[in-house]
């Protein structure tokens, strides 16, 4: 019988030290990776903090891009360092509107603008943005009114985006054109949520 309180004694014995060891390693083990957390995060500051002192000023435009099943046009932002060798020679209007019309397409957006159709010359005056495109804009227009409309709309959105452009007229090769498609081209064409999913 003595035996075996014995034996029972030096087992419990035993089981508390091991118990004790591993709550002590376990202990240890927390406490260095609140350790390694804390380093980790302090160099996590110090990299945004880097990345700040480092990083070059955007400038914004947006794209009004077709949704390839339905007759809307969604809004996609779009960032240009403001450094950009391109800002150099084009205007931020040149340069949404060229991709607007180059847009290779993305997920279930499109570009609306028609096949073929190029940027021939963009400038601004009191407010108003003149656009000049080639023939493919009227050669290759899908031949329904509201497609037409939907295509002028998503050129005029894109580029009365930005302040101080409040319309846009539109030229085709450098000439005036009265109407595309039953649309009166010869007016200034402001902002319009015709084919905004959220009118």
């Amino acid at each position: 019988m003595k035996k075996l309180i014995t034996i029972l004694l030096t087992l419990t014995l035993i089981t508390t030290l091991f118990v004790g060891c591993s709550k002590k390693d376990k202990v240890k083990e927390e406490q260095g990776n609140l350790k390694d957390n804390a380093v980790t995060e302090v160099k996590e500051e110090s990299k945004s903090e880097d990345v700040e002192e480092d990083k070059v000023e955007e400038v914004n435009y947006v794209l009004y891009l077709k949704q390839k099943s339905i007759p809307f046009i969604f809004a996609e932002k779009y960032t240009i360092k403001a450094d950009d060798p391109k800002l150099k020679d084009k205007s931020i209007e040149w340069i949404a509107l060229e991709h607007l019309i180059n847009f290779k397409g993305f997920q279930d957006f499109i570009s609306p603008i028609p096949e073929g159709t190029k940027l021939l010359g963009l400038n601004k005056e009191n407010g108003i943005v003149y656009v000049d495109l080639s023939k493919e804009f009227i050669d290759n227009m899908p031949k329904d009114k509201q497609s037409t409309k939907l295509v002028i709309d998503s050129i005029v959105n894109t580029l009365t985006f930005f302040d101080g452009n409040e319309s846009v007229m539109f030229k085709i090769e450098g000439q005036a054109v009265k109407k595309i498609n039953g649309v009166d081209l010869s007016k200034q064409f402001y902002f319009s949520s015709d084919f905004l999913p959220d009118k």
